[in-house]
């Protein structure tokens, strides 16, 4: 335990039953204070309240330990404090009962490890609440693809708002340089303010790099926080500390003077966004290949040459979405123009022009995003299900009725389609449409075989064999699904493996 760089505690309802569990925690929580060790627990079909406040099993758990070793025991005293201490740690929260992928959710916490156990090159602060799934999206590629390792906090922490993660610490002291992405909403989150001050110290303590982004605000308003988000989220943050309270002052200090740095602006419009990312692709490279390259520069991950090849992997990974979306845009232009051409009663028919139907997971790429945004552009009314998107049905009728207003019905396939059992019940929905009123059907294919599908190999394969132990082996619902993702995978459509 003590030889370890990152402790993972797996709480689930029976944890607290396991007295050699209570004893290993108190013996990690021991190390995070003497060691600084990594500690990041799962909460598995736990709240972090029930084990704060040691309700329901965790309740029941001590009320035994204090049978069997006394009320006042000093060893069930500290098995109380460490369930409370490790309740307010950030974390990650899994609940089985909702639709959640278990082998998903395990990758993401490897892929995090892998991460953790790395320096890195680039720390992105952004509020997730204003472009998680969009522009952050963007970023990341393009950091990605021209070979930086960047830190940027997709997961959802659970209390990642109490108290500034030491990951997020670690992150920034170790990265190169740090990118900060003030929108609207930035100053609504402590992480993010926390995450600043201890940018900041790195800039006056190591000379780390910082740039940053100004999206959709104005610098100015981010200065002295006078536009009503960054002057509503300051004044909740004096009544909740006081107005002298030092940890709002150092925020406001740090608002001010990170406003004062050279950056980018960004605005609205996939145009701009194309010719902004090759903007700072050139400007990161400047700014960075100033500093003298080291006498091994062949070897020097941090090289001149590496930084100014931001630019052209941008463009390409730019250009490998536009094959696709240029080739949907031809079909929806044609069909659009055809539909004009015809009588008034035929296009009283349609109510939208497109709908688009993808797994929520999908969000992740942000491809979806980046396609509606294109299409908006061009002038189509683009309907998404956001119950979908979210994993929930709460509102399948309201989706239906759109499905069948709209003109194109346009079907996002990546791999994680074929987990959420409303995408899979809106493509049925979607071929019974095609088949009634011969709407026109489009399938992307994401980083997918269309082959894949059609015989359940793979992800697909996984997930169908979820969804019967769910359901049952011969359930019509599986069966029907079975049956869609058949007929989809002969449709004609596009192909795009963003690897290649």
């Amino acid at each position: 335990m003590g030889q370890s760089r990152i402790l993972i505690i797996l709480i689930s309802k029976w944890y607290a039953y396991s007295t050699s569990c209570l004893d290993e925690l108190v013996h990690i929580l021991n190390f995070f204070k003497l060691k600084n060790q990594l500690v990041c627990p799962i909460f598995y079909e736990v709240e972090a309240s029930d084990i704060r406040y040691l309700r329901n099993s965790f309740g029941e758990a001590m009320a035994q330990h204090e049978d069997t070793f006394g009320v006042h025991s000093d060893k069930v005293k500290q098995w109380k404090s460490a369930l409370y201490d490790v309740s307010n740690f950030s974390g990650w929260h899994l609940q089985t009962n909702r639709e959640c992928d278990e082998h998903a959710f395990a990758i993401k916490i490897a892929k995090w490890m892998t991460r953790s156990l790395n320096s890195y090159d680039v720390f992105v602060s952004y509020s997730g609440k204003d472009i998680r799934y969009s522009f952050s999206g963007y970023l990341y590629n393009a950091l990605h693809l021209a070979g930086f390792n960047t830190f940027m906090d997709e997961e959802e922490w659970v209390n990642g708002e109490q108290k500034n993660s030491q990951f997020h610490i670690k992150a920034i002291e170790e990265s190169k340089f740090s990118i900060i992405v003030l929108s609207k909403n930035y100053a609504f989150s402590l992480c993010c303010l926390d995450a600043l001050v201890k940018i900041l110290e790195c800039k006056k303590l190591k000379k780390h790099n910082v740039f940053p982004i100004f999206y959709k605000v104005e610098p100015s308003h981010v200065r002295y926080q006078t536009s009503p988000e960054f002057s509503k989220a300051m004044a909740l943050y004096e009544d909740m500390f006081g107005k002298e309270s030092e940890r709002v002052k150092k925020w406001r200090l740090a608002l001010f003077e990170v406003s004062n740095f050279k950056g980018w602006h960004f605005q609205n419009g996939v145009t701009f966004l194309l010719v902004w990312y090759k903007k700072m692709g050139q400007e990161l490279g400047q700014m960075i290949s100033v500093r003298q390259p080291s006498p091994n520069s062949n070897n020097d991950p941090y090289s001149k040459q590496r930084y100014l090849c931001l630019k052209d992997m941008v463009v390409e990974f730019i250009k490998s979405h536009h094959h696709v979306l240029n080739n949907v845009l031809i079909l929806i232009l044609m069909a659009n123009n055809s539909n004009s051409n015809a009588n008034a009663t035929h296009q009283l028919n349609y109510e939208y022009d497109i709908y688009l139907s993808y797994s929520g997971l999908f969000t992740l790429f942000n491809f979806p995003s980046f396609f509606s945004q294109i299409l908006r552009d061009k002038g189509f009314q683009v309907f998404h299900n956001t119950c979908c998107n979210q994993e929930d049905n709460k509102n399948p009728l309201f989706s239906l009725r759109i499905m069948g207003q709209s003109r194109i019905l346009i079907i996002l396939i990546s791999k994680w389609y074929a987990y959420s059992t409303s995408c899979l019940d809106e493509l049925v929905h979607i071929l019974n449409f095609f088949k009634l009123k011969n709407q026109l059907v489009c399938p992307i294919f994401y980083e997918v075989e269309a082959s894949d599908i059609r015989y359940l190999r793979n992800s697909f394969g996984e997930a169908m064999a979820q969804h019967e132990d769910t359901f049952g082996v011969h359930s019509d619902k599986v069966k029907q699904w079975k049956s869609a993702l058949y007929d989809v995978s002969n449709f004609s459509g596009w192909h795009l493996q963003t690897n290649r």
